[in-house]
């Protein structure tokens, strides 16, 4: 059942929206800070897991590389402090300035790019630790196969409209589980659901609740 999520749950019962996760967080007394980080966010709506959640006016910060998504993003949530560039290793610093000093309560990232490195950034060199990090994970390599795309300048050159799909992308489910769970410095994370390629991590005082 869905009403403990120490005990497991039904994925669908929270991963409809974050914002079910929210209000559930709000019975167990988990402060909710009203702020999200969406990296790679599109238009906003698309398969993506934050919708419902910013579209109650909640505050945030979204980044989306390509013009017309971002545009999209704009006019679908106008509140939200858009940046309209790439992420890359050299802008994490900026990303981590436009986020409030306190915690916030979910980061989102699906850049297809080396994203378990630049969630590594935020949560190490920027010390951030959301409530909750939603990591859309590489599936061609699954339990207990572990990858992970580092970083290199060729991912910043590519340009996503027209770069041809590639299998090599993200990291795979094991790597950002030992990366969570293991080796950041506490607090660290442990793997609530994960929901087609969509892996949910809740800080560890969060899930003891």
């Amino acid at each position: 059942r869905a009403d403990a999520w120490k005990r497991g749950s039904n994925v669908g019962d929270f991963f409809e929206d974050f914002d079910k996760l929210a209000q559930r967080m709000l019975v167990h007394k988990v402060p909710i800070y009203a702020f999200f980080v969406n990296l790679g966010a599109a238009d906003g709506i698309w398969s993506d897991p934050l919708t419902q959640y910013a579209r109650k006016g909640i505050r945030g910060l979204a980044v989306e590389v390509q013009a017309e998504e971002c545009a999209r993003y704009r006019q679908n949530f106008p509140h939200v402090n858009l940046l309209c560039q790439r992420i890359t290793m050299d802008t994490t610093a900026q990303l981590a300035q436009q986020v409030p000093i306190g915690g916030y309560d979910v980061l989102k990232v699906d850049l297809d790019s080396y994203d378990c490195a630049v969630v590594w950034d935020l949560l190490t060199r920027f010390d951030h630790r959301p409530s909750s990090i939603i990591l859309e994970v590489n599936t061609a390599f699954p339990p207990p196969f572990e990858f992970a795309m580092q970083h290199h300048a060729a991912w910043d050159a590519l340009d996503p409209a027209t770069a041809p799909h590639h299998i090599a992308h993200g990291c795979s489910l094991s790597y950002a589980v030992r990366m969570l769970s293991r080796e950041l410095p506490e607090p660290r994370y442990v793997l609530l659901q994960m929901a087609k390629k969509d892996a949910l991590f809740l800080r560890e005082d969060v899930a003891a609740r």
